[in-house]
């Protein structure tokens, strides 16, 4: 409440020092007499008037006119803006190239299929610490798996269908593949997997 009295008090000084200037009301003196031209420079001197000049309320209308015009215009009370800084100068250096992502390790592609109770082929050779794409095709009508204890494993896949799978051995040695329901014990579903480092 207090800040829209005292801009209000203001807006009316500001309005009275104009009226003021420009010789207002209705007496009228030589200088308001003039030619329009002398008229304008009144009214240019009233709006370049300092803020102190502006905002008193005692000056008599001579010195409203008498200010110099090179004072600077009066600052913006009335309006109540501030002029926001500049913003912050930002970089325009380009970013850095992107960093190349490694290959992954080149693989081994591997297709075993499964016919009655026999793998094909029997016997496999792959790399320590390369990842393995195999590929187990049941073409027989009996279910059958892939699996390696703790390596890899398709899960039991019914006749003619397929599935995909993908291990990475960790060390080198020789390890058994077998059908987790022909090959288990002395089931004849086995095979070999070769590990070279």
């Amino acid at each position: 409440m207090n800040r829209l009295c005292l801009i209000s008090l203001l807006v009316g000084v500001v309005l009275f020092g104009v009226v003021v200037a420009c010789g207002g009301g209705s007496s009228k003196d030589s200088s308001s007499s003039s030619s329009p031209e002398a008229t304008s420079t009144s009214v240019s001197a009233a709006s370049t008037t300092s803020p102190a000049t502006a905002t008193s309320t005692t000056a008599p209308p001579a010195a409203a006119a008498a200010t110099s015009t090179t004072a600077p215009p009066p600052a913006a009370v009335a309006t109540n803006t501030t002029v926001p800084p500049p913003p912050a100068a930002t970089s325009t250096t380009a970013p850095p190239p992107p960093t190349s992502t490694p290959a992954p390790p080149a693989g081994t592609t591997v297709t075993v299929t499964a016919v009655d109770f026999s793998f094909n082929p029997l016997t496999l050779t792959v790399k320590v610490g390369q990842p393995v794409f195999l590929t187990l095709i049941n073409s027989g009508s009996a279910s059958h798996s892939f699996t390696i204890s703790g390596v890899a494993d398709t899960g039991i896949l019914g006749g003619g269908t397929a599935k995909q799978i993908t291990f990475t051995p960790t060390s080198a040695g020789t390890l058994t593949f077998f059908c987790l329901i022909h090959g288990v014990g002395s089931g004849s579903m086995k095979g070999t997997l070769t590990v070279t480092p």
